[in-house]
């Protein structure tokens, strides 16, 4: 049976080149080797969260420059003086103290994915569409109908199972996007795209009056799609975890750190 892949992809901004912490490394003695390097490490994080680490077994291990100069086929060099740069800037921050873990705030989000079944579905409208324009209406009913047997049943029966287990906790009436399921442990909710971040109320209404509900949305997000991608990674509170990322990211006056565009991150001197 055809699996129904995922594919990740970056979106960036049309003055992604203009924000002036691409345009100063660009500046730069090796600058356009450091700014391509940045969007090799955006690609290569993008499913994960913009965290740099990799899983072997059940290891999570830390990009170190010599791997990262590796996979990326830059010098060591250039990676080393760009990592730095990266860091005084604010594009990239140490995540875990403990571990020396690195992120790219940037990276969530600029995401997006599609699947397979999303690109056939997208082939096969297409293809109707211009059947639709091509043919005198009269032909058009018959010829859609032997049309829709291009699309592979692997992948329909792929997507039919998933949107079962949606309708499983669907409300009539709501939106998928919207709904929130019971979890039988503890009495808790669970949010996010992938419904596998795990929080009581209580633990929601204390985020979301301190950080307010978009800030927080945002950060469950996250910690979905590294849950999803990361399945043997176990935390034993996601509102620690969330505690943790938000404290991080955004101020108390539920303010966020200023990341997009010409905007300055908090902290961050003039060079």
């Amino acid at each position: 049976m055809a699996e129904n892949k995922k594919y990740w992809y970056l979106q960036l901004n049309v003055n992604f080149f203009e924000d002036e912490r691409i345009d100063w490394l660009a500046e730069q003695n090796n600058g356009y080797a450091y700014v391509v390097l940045y969007l090799k490490l955006c690609l290569k994080t993008a499913n994960n969260n913009g965290i740099l680490t990799r899983q072997i077994g059940d290891m999570i291990i830390p990009y170190d420059v010599n791997k990262i100069a590796e996979i990326t086929k830059m010098n060591v060099d250039v990676v080393r003086v760009a990592l730095e740069l990266y860091k005084k800037i604010g594009l990239v921050y140490e995540a875990d103290e403990n571990c020396n873990f690195m992120r790219l705030p940037e990276v969530p989000s600029m995401v997006g994915y599609t699947t397979q079944y999303a690109i056939d579905k997208a082939k096969y409208r297409q293809k109707k569409k211009q059947l639709a324009l091509d043919i005198p209406q009269d032909n058009v009913q018959m010829i859609v109908q032997d049309t829709e047997q291009d699309i592979p049943s692997d992948n329909v029966r792929q997507e039919l199972r998933v949107k079962s287990k949606e309708l499983k906790y669907k409300r009539e009436g709501e939106k998928t996007t919207n709904v929130v399921t019971l979890s039988q442990e503890k009495n808790k909710l669970t949010f996010g795209e992938f419904q596998n971040v795990q929080l009581t109320q209580a633990e929601l209404d204390k985020l979301n009056k301190r950080w307010g509900t978009e800030q927080v949305e945002s950060e469950i997000e996250n910690l979905s799609i590294y849950l999803e991608n990361n399945p043997k990674k176990k935390y034993n509170s996601h509102y620690a975890t969330l505690l943790n990322w938000l404290k991080r990211d955004y101020s108390d006056e539920k303010q966020p750190v200023k990341s997009a565009g010409t905007q300055k991150r908090k902290g961050v001197q003039e060079i």
